[in-house]
């Protein structure tokens, strides 16, 4: 049975892929072309996995996203050339909302798929250790929005971090 669960979701995936090529759609629309079924396969299947993955997803699909996405884009590590006709504004003057949204979704669904198909057990972890890792990542996101630190290789300095 997960099995086909597996081809489903690599079904969604091509499929969204090809689609979303050949249409040249918004970034907005493309990011939820390519997440939505899944997760909606994924919350159906075992809705649980859903609630499960709140918590994951607030802290490193918002939190922890953010103070890196805004680190990557003030050291011009990346740059989104691609603008959303829907969403046009940028988080803290440098994230544009669908990256914002593309992070949230992409960590949500890494977190349902995990709880889905290998462990489901972890989520008491989680949050047993849940208002530190939150505390840590407020904590990096004031830091780095207060003092915009500008690093060279910054791949290599949030990596070694």
């Amino acid at each position: 049975m997960k099995t086909l669960d597996y081809l489903l979701l690599l079904g969604f995936a091509l499929l969204s892929a090809i689609l979303c090529f050949v249409l040249k759609l918004d970034p907005l629309i493309t990011t939820l072309i390519f997440y939505l079924p899944p997760l909606i396969y994924l919350g159906i299947k075992r809705p649980i996995v859903i609630k499960q993955s709140i918590i994951p997803t607030l802290l490193f699909g918002i939190v922890y996203s953010l103070w890196f996405e805004y680190v990557m884009e003030i050291n011009n590590a990346w740059t989104f050339p691609v603008k959303s006709n829907i969403l046009s504004f940028k988080i803290f003057d440098q994230i544009p909302t669908y990256v914002a949204l593309w992070y949230v979704l992409w960590v949500l669904l890494i977190s349902c798929f995990y709880f889905y198909f290998i462990n489901t057990k972890t989520i008491r972890i989680i949050k047993s250790r849940f208002l530190i890792i939150l505390l840590f990542g407020l904590t990096t996101l004031g830091f780095v929005l207060i003092f915009k630190p500008e690093l060279q290789f910054t791949y290599l300095t949030l990596g070694i971090l």
